[in-house]
């Protein structure tokens, strides 16, 4: 080979090396890193801008200094930068000026604040109360607790987005988790304890006492009485005393308002049932319903606490709220007691005395399970330990 070939080659040879060479220090330093050069990236992390997406900076001594830019968020507060994404408290503010020693990426610490106002014009007395919380970073909601309200001779039903209800969804002293401005009412019921009604006749049957209102025909009243009948003989466990009203639509609709066919009602150790007396409607399922509130308060006076208060009852609530695929009605998911009641529901039409649009359907096991703990339980003089 003459000599200018071998040149040529070994020229050819040198270059691939140094080729390969460079390509290894692509390698080594990211795309969006300078040779000599650190970068820092910068996460929005839940803010709306940053000034810059990345800074660089020349390496002197094995690091280099960046200032931190101006960042900002749409109805929010920026509070500085960490390399933290889940920090509420910044390890530095904007414009500080900061030394990295390898290429890092920093994130924007920042909140929206959402507030809580209590329509508070028909009420008594407003425990203290937070009346707002932030969202922090990338979080669009945070948790707020109302305050206990009072309405002198009247029962507490919670709080509403409407005064247009006669049950609230959102609990005093209870987690609420909201992502903006809210305005809450409080939901009172429409009874009060001496409440008049023109009582055509008052009778007990078994353990419970019935009240039936002057203009509620006979015919609808013993019907319903029927039910009340077969369900101390099914389910014992949900009869407790419990005092019963049978109303016309004109007063049901003055005390409860339109959207209910019953309610139920009192103080923890007198729990009432009021039941809307209308021609050609069947509310079986209704008053199962109803008598499940009536077991649930019950059992606080023997157990300390209401079976809606039980954690294993608690965590199939709020499992469920978050399903798409539900077992009961939507109404179900705006409070656990509403939840538990259309357990006991479910539960009895299926299993108890079995209606054919409750037998076709897929009962979930574990609210199954969970509900028949306490069935147990009662059924054995609230004896705990025999229901493992």
């Amino acid at each position: 080979m003459k000599n200018i070939d071998k040149k040529i080659l070994v020229f050819s040879c040198f270059l691939l090396v140094l080729g390969l060479i460079s390509i290894g220090i692509g390698v080594l330093h990211s795309n969006d890193s300078k040779l000599g050069y650190y970068t820092l990236k910068i996460d929005k992390n839940g803010a709306s801008d940053v000034e810059v997406s990345k800074l660089d900076c020349k390496i002197k001594d094995g690091g280099c200094e960046v200032t931190l830019p101006d960042a900002s968020r749409q109805k929010g507060t920026v509070l500085g930068y960490s390399f933290n994404s889940d920090d509420i408290e910044p390890q530095y503010k904007v414009g500080d000026t900061i030394t990295i020693s390898s290429d890092k990426k920093i994130y924007v610490i920042s909140y929206e604040t959402h507030k809580m106002n209590i329509v508070t014009d028909s009420i008594d007395y407003l425990s203290n109360v937070d009346t707002s919380c932030n969202a922090y970073n990338k979080n669009d909601s945070c948790k707020i607790i109302p305050g206990a309200f009072n309405k002198k001779g009247y029962e507490v039903r919670g709080y509403s987005t409407t005064d247009k209800t006669q049950a609230g969804y959102i609990y005093p002293n209870t987690f609420v988790e909201i992502d903006d401005d809210i305005t809450v009412y409080p939901i009172w019921n429409t009874y009060t304890r001496g409440r008049e009604i023109n009582v055509s006749d008052t009778f007990q049957k078994g353990s419970m006492t019935y009240d039936v209102e002057e203009g509620c025909p006979s015919s609808i009243y013993n019907t319903f009485l029927e039910y009340f009948e077969k369900i101390e003989r099914l389910a014992p466990y949900l009869v407790i005393g419990t005092k019963v009203s049978f109303l016309t639509d004109k007063t049901f609709n003055e005390i409860w308002g339109t959207g209910y066919v019953g309610m139920n009602y009192g103080p923890t150790d007198l729990r009432m049932i009021d039941v809307r007396c209308s021609v050609g409607n069947n509310y079986y399922a209704t008053i199962v319903h109803e008598m499940a509130h009536t077991w649930d308060f019950h059992y606080k006076s023997i157990k300390g606490n209401e079976i809606t208060k039980q954690n294993d009852v608690i965590n199939l609530y709020q499992d469920y709220k978050k399903k798409l695929d539900r077992p009961f009605r939507d109404y179900s998911y705006t409070d656990i007691r509403e939840f538990f009641a259309d357990m006991v529901r479910y539960y009895y039409l299926k299993f108890t005395d079995p209606e054919p649009e409750f037998e076709l359907r897929t009962y979930p096991l574990d609210i199954k399970k969970v509900l028949e703990k306490y069935i147990c339980i009662t059924n054995n003089n609230y004896e705990s330990s025999k229901c493992k």
